[in-house]
């Protein structure tokens, strides 16, 4: 029973002793990432952000294949939110499977503000700290990264300043800053359209469909004509047959008809003739002749 105990208690630690060095090696990392789609998983039955990992990120891209790595050989049955581009299915580069609530698409500097272990999902915590704007150049990553970090702490330090620039802000908005914020954001959506949806490929594969569309819709006028025409024609066979077995049955009715009125109407016409006046009688005739002849 001590042995067993003692067996349990050393895998434990050899857990939490795992999870730790995961933690350690990821946590606070700053990078710039384009939170480009959201992706359903089967396993969870649930949707994740995928976030692709800038190529100038060099030491977090070593630091996530290690990780992946490690991740892999120790869990077999669990879905691990990190992918690297050998992994068919999912998206070219370093990506990240995360939680992003009411976040836009588009390029922003992420923080990883630790990474949660479930029952059957690795899971890392991201925190956008602000959008990657045309100032920041690749070569100048680590002084972003010092900048952000020393804002984040100034931050955390003089939180009733930054209110108060709040509240100033919103009394005298910077229209200025609002043009510049929405020319940054209209530049990098249109940037995305044209160099992830208007690509060669996608308009190859548009005029193919919509070829294929306009040539099915031509044959079924064709075949809708065919049918109808077809349709009409066999009607009118058909219906003068029923014509011509129907004519006289028809003309019955109607000769039928026609007496029952002729009747009615003699009928009508003798009520209103009234009755004719009786005949004279032989010996009544002769006597009025008789008298006749005297005078």
């Amino acid at each position: 029973m001590a042995s067993g105990t003692i067996t349990s208690y050393n895998s434990n630690d050899i857990e939490k002793l795992f999870r730790v060095s995961i933690k350690q090696i990821l946590q606070a990392r700053i990078f710039l990432g384009d939170f480009q789609e959201r992706r359903h998983i089967e396993l969870l039955s649930a949707y994740r952000d995928v976030i692709v990992v800038s190529n100038t990120e060099n030491e977090l891209i070593e630091a996530l294949d290690e990780v992946i790595k490690r991740l892999y050989t120790h869990y077999s049955n669990m879905w691990i939110g990190i992918t690297s581009p050998n992994m068919s299915g999912t998206p070219a580069g370093y990506c990240l499977w995360v939680e992003l609530p009411d976040t836009p698409l588009g390029k922003y500097w992420f923080q990883i503000k630790s990474v949660k272990f479930r029952s059957n999902e690795v899971l890392c915590k991201l925190k956008c700290l602000r959008t990657m704007v045309a100032d920041d150049i690749p070569f100048q990553s680590s002084r972003i990264r010092q900048r952000i970090s020393m804002a984040s702490a100034d931050s955390s330090q003089s939180t009733t300043e930054e209110n108060d620039t709040i509240r100033s802000e919103i009394q005298e908005p910077d229209w200025s800053l609002y043009y510049e914020n929405f020319r940054n954001s209209l530049n990098e959506n249109l940037y995305y359209f044209f160099t992830n949806i208007l690509t060669l490929e996608n308009i190859k594969i548009g005029v193919k469909y919509f070829s294929i569309l306009f040539v099915s819709l031509i044959a079924f006028s064709f075949q809708s004509v065919k049918h109808i025409g077809d349709f009409s024609l066999k009607f009118m066979h058909e219906f003068s047959y029923f014509v011509h077995a129907a004519t006289p049955i028809i003309i019955a009715i109607i000769d039928f008809f026609s007496k029952v009125v002729g009747g009615l109407y003699i009928l009508i016409a003798m009520m209103w003739k009234g009755s004719p006046p009786p005949p004279i009688r032989p010996s009544v005739q002769k006597m009025q002749q008789y008298r006749a002849i005297r005078y």
